[in-house]
């Protein structure tokens, strides 16, 4: 297929090999970012856009605070320190944190597995 599919996930992995500093995990965990919906209300991920916890007001009335909602998001969660992926999962997304365990800096163990497997396979696959 041209243009070839592309799975994000395993685009981190590969671009992600080369980084010697463990940065967070997107521009909404740096508070860098917005989502913006039709009728003008921002979120600080478009995943979290509708929920009244993570509303962050509006383009008119913006609240920086919410905006940076996802900024405490840790890169070593509990579990993850020693972790030889630490540097290509970055402690996994933060709204999806927060979708799965109701918590900025609750670990989503189905990620994490996820991107273990995902790594073994590109791994397995740069070595045939």
């Amino acid at each position: 297929r041209f243009p070839p599919l592309k799975v994000r996930e395993v685009e981190h992995v590969i671009r992600r090999q080369a980084d010697v500093q463990t940065r967070p995990y997107c521009h909404a965990a740096e508070g860098r970012a917005a989502a913006v919906t039709p009728d003008g209300d921002l979120y600080a991920c478009a995943s979290l856009a509708g929920s009244d916890a993570f509303h962050a007001g509006t383009i008119w009335e913006p609240d920086i605070e919410k905006l940076s909602a996802l900024v405490p998001a840790q890169l070593y969660l509990a579990g993850c320190a020693d972790c030889a992926l630490r540097v290509i999962c970055r402690g996994g997304c933060p709204s999806r944190r927060v979708t799965y365990t109701g918590n900025v800096l609750g670990r989503c163990d189905l990620e994490c597995h996820l991107r273990r497997e995902i790594y073994r396979r590109v791994m397995q696959h740069e070595t045939h």
